[in-house]
């Protein structure tokens, strides 16, 4: 039996990771289309619709199958997906190079984001659902957990503007919430007497983790090609390279060229050549 602590925990988690999410979206498309109104327009939009819809299919599943292993393998499912964000940035992003602006950003958005926020957005009809069998008072209940969450919610914007993205990489902050995601998935599982369920997600998370790091280093080989490396770390607005080809430095954000220059140009730069893997 799941107690009433571990499920407010949860929600406030989970409404910390909403605005991670979304902050971070900024952080990952304004390179690409730039920082300004309809960058922050597209992913409010997104995160809105993407939390309606999750509320909404949340509260008719929560109906249906109002058991807590279900809550905790949504939650853990969107910690998987999160973990995935990074390794799509590139491709997503060359998708929608080609369409107008507006449609661009909005479309970027979507295709990275929706999917973990609309299942994020389950959790709290699920939670209530839960909660609603123990307490009599189903009103002062949901608005319990709704204050619980949006508290998360205040939590996690504070975190992702004045310490994690300051302090770490996009990346990074990505695999965080994602750690934190399947960790609180998998706590939820034992908890409910799921160990079987537990160890086996235990297990499937830590696949995905292998998987995105063998997946990212292959994907930073294939981009680098020939090239020599000169310098490869995470920034304010994700992994930045810059690197030597074919007589051309370009800067890379992401695995995306943003500048270049040529021949003697390149005399500017005063970065000391480091060869890949270095």
């Amino acid at each position: 039996m799941l107690s009433r602590f571990f499920l407010s925990l949860t929600l406030f988690t989970t409404g910390a990771v909403v605005m991670i999410l979304e902050i971070l979206g900024t952080k990952v498309i304004s390179p690409f289309f730039g920082v300004g109104l309809y960058v922050w327009s597209s992913l409010i939009t997104v995160t809105l619709l993407s939390l309606s819809l999750g509320y909404w299919v949340g509260g008719a599943l929560a109906d249906r199958k109002p058991k807590a292993s279900w809550l905790y393998g949504i939650v853990f499912f969107c910690g998987l997906v999160t973990a995935f964000i990074p390794s799509f940035i590139q491709p997503v992003i060359a998708l929608v190079d080609s369409l107008e602006l507006r449609l661009g950003t909005l479309s970027a958005s979507f295709l990275l984001f929706s999917i973990p926020l609309a299942g994020l957005g389950m959790i709290s009809p699920f939670a209530i659902r839960l909660q609603a069998e123990r307490l009599e008072g189903v009103g002062m209940t949901a608005g319990a957990l709704y204050a619980v969450s949006t508290l998360g919610s205040f939590t996690g914007t504070l975190l992702a503007g004045f310490v994690l993205i300051p302090s770490f990489g996009v990346r990074q902050i990505f695999f965080l919430a994602a750690g934190i995601l399947m960790a609180v998935g998998v706590t939820g599982f034992l908890l409910a007497g799921k160990k079987g369920a537990g160890l086996t997600m235990m297990v499937i998370g830590a696949a995905a983790a292998a998987g995105t790091f063998v997946f990212s280093h292959d994907s930073a080989k294939a981009e680098a090609g020939e090239a020599l490396v000169l310098h490869q770390s995470e920034g304010f607005y994700g992994q930045i390279k810059v690197v030597d080809y074919e007589g051309i430095r370009s800067l890379l954000v992401n695995g995306a060229p943003q500048n270049f220059v040529k021949g003697r140009l390149s005399l500017l730069f005063r970065i000391p050549r480091v060869k890949p893997g270095a």
